[in-house]
């Protein structure tokens, strides 16, 4: 299911997979539905599981990314319904098109993703142990629903606008998650208004849902809703 790099070194992609082979017998064994994990505070499976993350997505269990547990179980209810659904994270705006660039480090719902992931050594800092590999990928195009989670003052709210997702490949972005994603309207006032609302820098992303269906859903478990 993977293009290949030219960088595997079997010394260190044997354990890695050892390490996402025990997150999943563990995921199965106590039925989670949704997980995090921190990339700064890897215990127990010995490395960052970057591509069983993006699996676990695949088949409908919920992930986010830093030890987001509030942000990985709603993607998990999300799944539920929209098996589209995929963690994302704003990465940086490009102000001259209007778009936001999304990326992180390694995790991506692979339903969503154009052509195949391109398997390859992080040579990340951060994670101590087992050198991590990653599937990296570009989220294809279409419409969708961008979601925010987050605690407000007295309970949860939920933060929803439409968006579109443009998928632009580029040789030199071929070791990075990412994708494109435009808003309606104005990038400078969207990000204001998220601000504004409290957003946290951890989201999801839906594809083929319509603001109609996210509200009726917030308003099924009682969450404030803020449209933007």
């Amino acid at each position: 299911m993977y293009d290949f790099a030219d960088n595997i070194v079997t010394e260190e992609y044997r354990p890695y997979t050892a390490s996402c082979l025990a997150l999943r017998k563990a995921v199965k064994e106590k039925e989670y539905d949704a997980f995090s994990v921190n990339f700064l505070d890897v215990e127990g499976i010995g490395t960052m599981p970057f591509t069983e993350a993006c699996k676990s997505m695949e088949k409908g269990i919920g992930y986010a990314g830093e030890g987001d547990a509030l942000t990985a179980s709603f993607t998990g209810a999300l799944l539920a319904g929209y098996p589209e659904t995929s963690f994302v994270e704003i990465f940086c705006p490009v102000w001259t098109e209007n778009k936001l660039f999304l990326s992180h480090m390694g995790e991506m719902n692979y339903r969503i993703i154009e052509g195949k992931p391109y398997l390859a050594r992080t040579g990340s800092a951060y994670v101590k142990g087992v050198m991590p590999y990653a599937g990296y990928s570009c989220m294809k195009a279409g419409k969708g629903v961008y979601v925010n989670i987050s605690r407000d003052k007295d309970d949860y709210q939920m933060i929803i606008t439409p968006c579109e997702m443009v998928c632009e490949e580029e040789a030199k972005k071929k070791t990075v998650m990412r994708g494109w994603m435009k808003p309606e309207g104005d990038i400078g006032k969207f990000l204001e208004n998220l601000s504004k609302n409290g957003a946290t820098h951890h989201s999801s992303f839906v594809y083929g849902a319509t603001v109609e269906e996210l509200e009726f859903f917030a308003k099924l478990l009682s969450i404030k809703t803020v449209v933007i």
